[in-house]
């Protein structure tokens, strides 16, 4: 049987949480993957019409962190969260004229309803 690499490992990992909360989220029909972003610095969520295929981009920081206990699933559910914020972001983007206030804003949802999933499982 061959052994896991420290990046499978985090993969399944993550893989199994973006399956308990996408229920949690209302994603079920939403489709997640991971993927080893190019120019990622940690993690970073890509979300492509019609808005069903999500990916979940991650840097070798991430998998180090994983390794070193650091990461947390909350983490992996505040990237979920951006498949319900990014919607209205990728809208407002192109009609906004101040993009650091509306990332700042869109960040802000974001932490607002993990905050709230994680809340929730207490």
């Amino acid at each position: 049987m061959k052994k896991l690499s420290n990046e499978e490992k985090f993969i399944q990992w993550s893989n199994k949480i973006v399956e308990e909360y996408k229920p949690i989220l209302g994603l079920n029909l939403c489709d997640f993957k991971l993927i080893k972003g190019k120019t990622t610095e940690y993690l970073e969520f890509g979300i492509h019409h019609p808005y069903l295929d999500n990916y979940i981009y991650y840097s070798d920081k991430v998998v180090e962190d994983f390794n070193n206990n650091s990461l947390t699933k909350w983490d992996i559910v505040h990237e979920l969260c951006h498949a319900i914020t990014d919607r209205f972001y990728y809208v407002a983007i192109d009609r906004y004229i101040g993009k650091n206030e509306l990332e700042d804003a869109r960040e802000n949802l974001t932490d607002t309803i993990s905050s709230i999933i994680r809340n929730l499982q207490k």
